[in-house]
């Protein structure tokens, strides 16, 4: 289904691309992978497990202090979204009820809100200020600050990274 979305060409030139780091050892220059580093600022360098590993299963859970990068983030909003598409079906399949739905909604209210205030730290802000989402000119506020880079050194809620 996703595959389906992407233009023609795409697809093979992703996986020419695998093709060719797994056979060459310098890729310095290669566009694709400069692309990729952006998403790890600040020495975040958070790829999918580890991000949500820290975030459900250590002291991240509900750690409200300190700095989370885009990469932390995003890929636990990715993990969110795909847990929560997942249990909706098993719900549907199974049950009828939103029995799975709720309670991972549960599970996921403290670790979410806790990411969202580290995140906001990273760029400067204060975790209070993800509260402007319940206006409409707010959220785009708080989305935009999500998605900018961190502030690349360190800053009142402590060192990038940390």
């Amino acid at each position: 289904m996703f595959a389906a979305a992407l233009p023609r060409g795409l697809l093979a030139d992703l996986a020419e691309h695998l093709r060719t780091h797994a056979v060459s050892v310098s890729h310095e220059r290669c566009m694709v992978c400069e692309a990729l580093k952006l998403a790890h600022v600040n020495g975040g360098n958070m790829d999918f497990a580890s991000s949500v590993k820290r975030n459900l299963t250590t002291s991240a859970y509900a750690q409200f202090s300190g700095r989370a990068s885009r990469s932390e983030y995003w890929w636990f909003f990715l993990f969110t979204v795909l847990a929560g598409e997942a249990a909706t079906v098993v719900d549907g399949l199974a049950i009828g009820l939103d029995l799975f739905a709720n309670l991972l909604t549960i599970a996921f209210f403290i670790p979410n809100f806790a990411l969202i205030a580290r995140r906001l730290h990273d760029v400067g802000r204060s975790g209070w200020w993800w509260l402007l989402v319940f206006t409409i000119i707010g959220l785009f506020v708080v989305l935009y600050w999500l998605i900018r880079p961190g502030d690349a050194g360190a800053n009142a809620h402590g060192e990038p990274g940390a």
